[in-house]
């Protein structure tokens, strides 16, 4: 279940159902390791692509002073 889909409006009154409620904690469980991870992935691009980004700055840098000696 999503927010938009009334997350967390559902009670454990109704024993019939406990199971399906369950299932739906497990499926949110299971949502939020989605989206943490697909978070902590996307972090871990940018830091990459940040630290490429540097690197390549960095040898310009080099390769510039390095002819700028000769």
């Amino acid at each position: 279940m999503t927010f938009s889909d009334g997350w967390g409006k559902r009670s454990l009154k109704d024993n019939n159902n406990a199971d399906g409620i369950r299932k739906d904690k497990e499926y949110e469980g299971n949502e939020l390791e989605t989206y943490i991870s697909n978070k902590c992935m996307l972090q871990y691009t940018n830091d990459i692509n940040r630290l490429l980004s540097l690197m390549t700055k960095s040898y310009s840098q080099y390769e510039l002073c390095k002819q700028q000696l000769k």
